[in-house]
């Protein structure tokens, strides 16, 4: 049952019993409610500082976060290099013009 703790049913039986003698029957309910809460908010921690660490990492992002300035400019690096394929895939020579106009001449081109 849990064997990646080493106990078996004897064990568990055990723990049972010294519980039911220890606390009484009528409040073991309410410690076991209180050991899930507690376990919630364990899991629910964790989950949170997992989740802040890898914010940190740069490996997960929400919204409103604030994009890094390397992803930005990653991003218009890619986006740039794309205009410059598909305007050479035209026929325009794409050497030493600027993005902007890049644009214009695909758009006259594709008119």
């Amino acid at each position: 049952m849990l064997s990646f703790l080493n106990v078996g049913a004897t064990e568990i039986l055990v723990i049972a019993v010294l519980a039911l003698l220890l606390f009484g029957a009528d409040r073991i309910p309410e410690l076991a409610r209180q050991l899930g809460r507690a376990r919630a908010q364990f899991d629910a921690a964790a989950r949170e500082f997992d989740r802040n660490v890898r914010r940190e990492q740069g490996l997960e992002s929400r919204p409103g976060d604030a994009v890094p300035r390397g992803h930005l400019d990653a991003q218009r690096a890619l986006s740039d290099e794309r205009l410059r394929r598909a305007a050479r895939e035209l026929g325009i020579d794409d050497a030493g013009k600027s993005p902007e106009e890049l644009r214009r001449l695909l758009g006259e081109k594709l008119e």
